[in-house]
Parts: structure tokens; sequence; C-alpha cells
């Protein structure tokens, strides 16, 4: 999408707004009219432009987390591949709403540590509030 024809759409039409309701005021409707479906066409674009952004975002989050979760495949005691962009797979799907699953990646990323003799007691902090989250929700 190009954004720059977008921004001068809405430039121009920011522009010729009063004119427009100059013009349709002219032929009989009223000003107020014009206004609100002036500003009912700003929600409408802004609420389009947000959408596409989430949706947008969902996408590349849902690809790095199919990319982590091949690359797990391929090694799975290495945790480092666990990671992308310094971004953990578990903390991706509790941002795309998959907070299950995330668990459970979290469940098996400690196991995999501790085997190592690694001792995270953040993560197993953070695996009880992820449990208490999905209990509450499941009430």
């Amino acid at each position: 999408m190009n954004y720059a024809a977008l921004l001068a759409v809405l430039v121009a039409l920011g522009l010729a707004f009063p004119l427009l309701v100059r013009l349709a005021n002219a032929n009989g409707v009223p000003q107020s009219v014009s206004i609100v479906a002036g500003v009912l066409g700003a929600i409408f674009a802004l609420a389009w432009y947000l959408i596409r952004q989430r949706v947008n975002n969902f996408r590349a989050i849902a690809a790095r987390v199919e990319l982590i979760k091949k690359n797990i495949l391929e090694q799975p005691e290495n945790s480092e591949k666990y990671f992308d962009q310094n971004e953990h797979l578990g903390d991706l799907l509790i941002k795309i709403n998959r907070r299950r699953e995330a668990l459970g990646v979290f469940e098996q990323f400690l196991m995999l540590e501790q085997k190592t003799g690694k001792d995270l007691p953040a993560l197993e902090q953070k695996i009880i509030q992820l449990k208490a989250h999905l209990d509450e929700q499941e009430l």
C-alpha cells in the first residue's frame, strides 16, 4: 500500500472539506448533516487504518512464531532457538492471545534450562501467573 498517496488523499479531503460543506449547504443540505457525515467518515477511516495495522502486526508475529517453531523442531535441545530478535516464543504467543500454548512453551523451556543446571525464578513466577490467569478465565 502506498502510504504517501493515502496521506495525500487525506490532506486533499481535509482541505476540501470546508468547501464541500459550503457546497452542500448551498444545495439545501444542512451544515450539521455535512459535519456529522464528515466526522463519521473520519472515524471510519481511522478505524479502518487501526484495524489494518493490528492485522498486519498479528500476521507478522504469527510468522515469527512459525519460524521459531520450525527452528525448535530442527534443534529441540538448543534453548537459543526459542528466541527471535531477543523475544521469547512464549511472549510472542501471549501477544497474539495464545496463552495456553505459551504456558506449554514456557514449561518446556524451563525444563530444558533446568536440565542444563540453570535456575530461572522469574520464569517460574511467570508460569504461575499465567496459570492463575488461565484458571480465572475458565471460571
